[in-house]
């Protein structure tokens, strides 16, 4: 982990070892807090929030550091937005909110957010040169709209006096207009730029986070990076309604699917449907008794049951024939789903609609473009 306080060699370092282990892409959250002038007073300071320039050349070095450091090491930057928010941009919150006040935004200045995400687009948009640095900063592509806004400790208050009514995603809302405007007027209307980076806790059935953010109700395709079944079910078809998204398994894909579902289904207490990651591990276990049975039994060698793993062809009822590379990536088709309508679901957990198939050869990236350090050992 790169901290706030991390020199210029330490974040090189760290950049160097990232690309070693063959990660390609780095998330970097950047708290508003850190960035602002006086961010611990009341009365903001007579400045102008949009330019770079303005704010303490001190603030920014961290974050300079590490966007040249991976450009370097050709590594993607992922820019998460996040706060907490300076003292001067919020509403004062209780004496006790049970949060570090550096990391909370406690009812938040939309319009003030939006200014200082002005200037760090402007600041990594590729073409701006800090007054004390003797070339451009290089450009950052990826940008996340605050981080895990459904959580107290980073955006209050979450919800009216602790009752039902939720008021976080009201304020999410202004943060993301003006955030995604502000970005729209830097350059980078065609970068990436991901809303909804929610904590995994309090998606409320009935969608209200959803219908607040107004997810697909501007006609928009919205993708979402990572999205399980069970997310669906507790958002709702009315709220998740074309959503599209990757999985590598869906209950009702085919007979074997659809058995091994009502076997989970029936030992779940919640009689919740199954997601990839459980299919996944089921996958891998059948396999793992495989190699064992191979090798006559278990023979207490986790070197030898992993070799045998990678040279054994995978085949189990949910994922059906594949291989595992030299990196240990288990090899099988993927899918493109979108969320259907209301009107189209016909069962429950009937929520996916298939898009397309993608071939096992080209859901995963080739070995010849892989940069993974296990093909080199």
């Amino acid at each position: 982990m790169v901290t706030m306080h991390a020199d210029e060699a330490e974040i090189e370092t760290a950049a160097a070892e990232f690309r070693q282990l063959g990660a390609n892409t780095v998330r970097v959250v950047v708290p508003w807090f850190q960035i602002a002038p006086s961010a611990g007073a009341t009365k903001k300071p007579n400045f102008n929030a949009t330019d770079p320039n303005a704010y303490p050349a001190r603030n920014w070095t961290t974050f300079d550091n590490i966007v040249r450091a991976a450009a370097a090491d050709g590594i993607t930057i992922d820019f998460t937005l996040s706060g907490g928010a300076p003292r001067w941009a919020e509403s004062k919150p209780p004496a006790s909110p049970g949060a570090d006040p550096a990391f909370l935004a406690w009812k938040p200045n939309a319009a003030a957010y939006g200014q200082w995400v002005k200037a760090m687009g402007t600041r990594y948009s590729g073409h701006f040169r800090p007054k004390e640095q003797t070339t451009a900063l290089p450009a950052v592509h990826f940008w996340a709209l605050f981080n895990e806004p459904n959580f107290g400790q980073d955006l209050g208050p979450q919800a009216i006096n602790d009752s039902k009514v939720l008021t976080a995603p009201m304020y999410y809302r202004g943060l993301v207009n003006q955030g995604y405007n502000a970005l729209k007027a830097t350059g980078h209307a065609r970068n990436t730029i991901v809303i909804g980076e929610f904590a995994a806790r309090h998606i409320a059935r009935g969608g209200a986070w959803g219908r607040i953010i107004g997810l697909t109700s501007g006609g928009q395709k919205l993708a979402a990076l990572l999205l399980f079944i069970t997310d669906v079910h507790s958002l709702g078809l009315n709220t998740a309604q074309g959503l599209n998204f990757t999985e590598t398994f869906y209950w009702d894909l085919n007979d074997q699917d659809r058995a091994f579902a009502k076997r989970f289904q029936e030992r779940m207490k919640n009689h919740s449907m199954p997601t990839m990651v459980h299919a996944g591990v089921y996958s891998s276990l059948i396999h793992y008794f495989k190699a064992l049975e191979a090798l006559g039994g278990n023979p207490h060698d986790g070197a030898k049951v992993v070799a045998k793993m990678k040279e054994m062809p995978t085949d189990d009822p949910l994922f059906g024939k594949g291989s595992i590379e030299p990196n240990g990536r288990a090899i099988h088709p993927a899918y493109l789903f979108e969320v259907k309508k209301p009107s189209e679901s016909k069962a429950p957990w009937d929520y996916y609609k298939l898009v397309a198939t993608i071939p096992a050869n080209e859901a995963f990236t080739p070995l010849d473009k892989s940069t993974c350090p296990l093909l080199k050992k």
